[in-house]
Order: C-alpha cells, then sequence, then structure tokens
C-alpha cells in the first residue's frame, strides 16, 4: 500500500483534496472514512466528479469498476520515473525553477569573477583579452537575467 494524493473536483467548483491508500499490484483505491461521507454528501447535490489521483508525479484517472471499487491503472515504475525526469527538465515546477535561478545567479557570479579577474590579470590589452573579459561579462549578464526571470513569482 502506498499513500497517494486525490483530487476530486465537482461541476460547482468545488475542489476536495485528500490522501487515500493505493494497492499498486491491483490498483485498487481505498478511501478514508471522511472522504467517503463527504462525497455521499457531494453526489446527493452535484452530478459528476472528476476524480484523480497523483502518484510518482503522474496524474491517474480514477474509475469505479462494477463492484463500487475505486481503481486505477498504475504505469510502470521505470517508464513513470523515466519520464518524470524528462518532465521536470522540459517543465519544471514552481520550486525547481526557483532552484535553477540560484543556480544561474552563482554561475553569474563565477562569470563576473572571472571577468574581473581577468582583467586584472591582463598585462598587455591585445584582441584576446579584450574578447575574453567581454564574454565573460556578457555570460555573467545574461545568466544573471535569465536567472532573474526564473526566481520571479508568477
Amino acid at each position: 500500500m502506498k499513500l497517494a494524493k486525490a483530487k476530486i473536483q465537482y461541476p460547482c467548483g468545488t475542489n476536495v483534496i485528500d490522501r487515500v491508500s493505493l494497492d499498486v499490484q491491483t490498483g485498487e483505491v481505498l478511501l478514508p472514512p471522511r472522504l467517503r461521507d463527504v462525497m455521499k454528501e457531494m453526489d446527493k447535490s452535484e452530478t459528476s466528479s472528476s476524480f484523480s489521483l497523483e502518484y510518482q508525479g503522474c496524474m491517474l484517472a480514477v474509475a469505479v469498476d462494477t463492484t463500487g471499487t475505486f481503481r486505477v491503472k498504475v504505469p510502470d515504475v521505470s517508464t513513470a520515473t523515466r519520464r518524470s525526469g524528462l518532465r521536470s527538465l522540459a517543465f519544471p515546477s514552481k520550486d525547481q525553477r526557483e532552484q535553477n535561478g540560484h543556480l544561474l545567479h552563482l554561475l553569474s557570479a563565477a562569470s563576473f569573477i572571472g571577468a574581473a579577474l581577468s582583467a586584472l590579470s591582463t598585462t598587455t590589452w591585445n584582441g584576446h583579452a579584450i574578447a575574453q573579459t567581454g564574454s565573460l561579462t556578457i555570460s555573467a549578464l545574461l545568466l544573471w537575467a535569465v536567472g532573474f526571470y526564473c526566481i520571479k513569482e508568477d
């Protein structure tokens, strides 16, 4: 049994979020009594709900079988892990984006320090020295700007 985050959405705009138990082998979803009671009360006044749960970064649709038990199709662990890793690179969460911004600011500071050290250690200014110092300075500014964009709130 594993814990998963369940989300039930009703057409009136009510969203119910709770933890449920998931049997990974059979795909059976076990609801806590409080959630079952809330669903019974909401079913009296509302039409249909959208019931899904989040397990290992994947959103799974929950369906009711003929016996009245809730079931999901649990994806293969290796496929889900690979997919979530690629998804986090292409579509990072807010926390991941913020951490990426902090890393970019760190790299920006390192580039700026490198440009300063390059400028201070240069005895004869030729094309190579100007290009090296200039590229480090431009890199520092670009990394700072992208890092600022990643850190700012939505």
